[in-house]
């Protein structure tokens, strides 16, 4: 997770464990690997600025249509919705679509989004070091303790 998105979240556990990401990196730990967005009814994560489809956040992948967003911050559900079993979009320009560039961006992000669904259930993270997708304090301490071992060992041996 981005600093900046970190910062939004209100104050709780996860945040705490979040907040951890920059130190667990040192000992080649990710949560961003461990930790997976699972993108429901898009009511949780943000369109533009979380990476929820592909690699990137969209913002980076689709500048010049970020850059005529007039509200950066919306969520997924706000500019995509089901409707009769098919994707429907909603956006919110500062500006009409001009030819070119803007009008390529445009139509490539919706044909990747096409195919991809909503579903009438609460967006969540899942956990994937464990088969449940649930968080579990002794599975995440084991697999920090083994490649914390692993880390170490390869460092003295060196």
């Amino acid at each position: 997770m981005e600093e900046s998105s970190l910062n939004r979240l209100p104050p709780s556990p996860w945040k705490n464990i979040l907040s951890l990401n920059r130190n667990l990196q040192i000992t080649n730990i990710d949560l961003q690997v461990i930790f997976k967005k699972k993108v429901g009814n898009g009511n949780i994560f943000r369109f533009w600025d979380d990476t929820w489809f592909g690699g990137n956040c969209l913002k980076t992948t689709f500048a010049r249509l970020y850059s005529l967003e007039s509200n950066k911050q919306c969520l997924i559900n706000e500019r995509c919705s089901m409707l009769n079993g098919s994707i429907h979009f909603t956006w919110a320009w500062r500006r009409n679509l001009r030819s070119g560039h803007e009008l390529h961006q445009s139509e490539t992000l919706m044909g990747l989004l096409q195919h991809h669904c909503l579903y009438p259930i609460d967006d969540r993270w899942d956990f994937t070091l464990h088969h449940s997708n649930m968080y579990s304090v002794s599975v995440m301490r084991k697999y920090i303790d083994s490649t914390s071992l692993f880390t170490e060992s390869s460092f003295i041996l060196d």
